[in-house]
């Protein structure tokens, strides 16, 4: 599969993490990346296994930042969405389908269906200011959503958060999707207006707002690419299990360089 960073201008920082977006198959810049990551994989020699990578688009074409031999991060909370979106799998499945059951491994098709099966995306969650928390009801609404899926946050009634100005200080990975694509906008509406009336936590001591966020996605700066090449059936098959292993499980989270032409984060 293949994945775009939302990144925006936020609390005085050019690159803050909102987001990361499931992008289609058969968008043009899914068809360069896909055929780019296969390259970079053949060139490395890899051939067996899960492999994650990063790729920035630039106007000059893809730009190689990572390649590694491991899975897709986040400590797997990305597998529903993915499964939801693709119909059934998510690259972790297809890795231990090669090893385990050869059969569900050949029916996986050579890239994740377009469209995808469900709406959804996961949310990276922004503090507009820092303080302590005081309650976290906020975050008891965000699980009433009819979207949500999954909620993963370091923060507790106590700690000490700031405004969020990168990956790292940003308030939790949130999971969302739904089959109507309505209900999913307006849910994560919602997440965005929470965050910018600053109501995902109370906070005492806090300090004051920091500069209001630019509303529009900014995809310009690294981002990633995961595949996996797990064993393949032995025998005859062994080669072409090996393509279609690769194919169908890869996933590239890709950024784009605004001035770019041509390409573009499909939602």
């Amino acid at each position: 599969m293949m994945w775009v960073y939302d990144k925006r201008p936020c609390n005085g920082a050019s690159f803050v993490y909102f987001g990361t977006l499931p992008v289609p198959s058969d968008s043009e810049v899914a068809r360069v990346l896909v055929e780019y990551t296969r390259g970079v994989l053949d060139a490395l020699g890899i051939r067996n296994g899960p492999s994650h990578g990063e790729v920035m688009m630039t106007p000059d074409g893809p730009c190689l930042v990572e390649m590694n031999c491991r899975t897709h991060g986040g400590d797997g909370t990305f597998m529903p969405l993915a499964r939801a979106l693709t119909g059934g799998y998510s690259q972790v499945d297809a890795a231990a389908d090669a090893f385990l059951d050869h059969e569900a491994f050949n029916r996986l098709p050579d890239v994740p269906p377009s469209p995808f099966r469900v709406s959804g995306q996961e949310v990276c969650l922004v503090c507009m200011r820092g303080g302590t928390v005081s309650s976290m009801s906020g975050l008891d609404q965000l699980r009433k959503l009819r979207s949500f899926v999954s909620l993963d946050t370091g923060v507790a009634v106590g700690s000490e958060v700031s405004a969020s100005v990168d990956l790292f200080s940003s308030a939790g990975s949130l999971i969302l999707m739904h089959q109507d694509r309505g209900v999913f906008e307006e849910d994560l509406r919602t997440v965005r207006r929470m965050e910018t009336e600053c109501a995902l936590f109370e906070l005492k001591d806090g300090s004051p707002s920091a500069s209001a966020v630019d509303e529009s996605p900014v995809v310009d700066a690294p981002s990633s690419t995961d595949a996996e090449e797990a064993e393949a059936p032995c025998g005859a098959a062994v080669e072409r299990a090996k393509l279609r292993h690769r194919s169908c499980s890869e996933e590239v989270e890709y950024a784009r360089i605004t001035e770019a032409p041509l390409l573009a984060a499909g939602a």
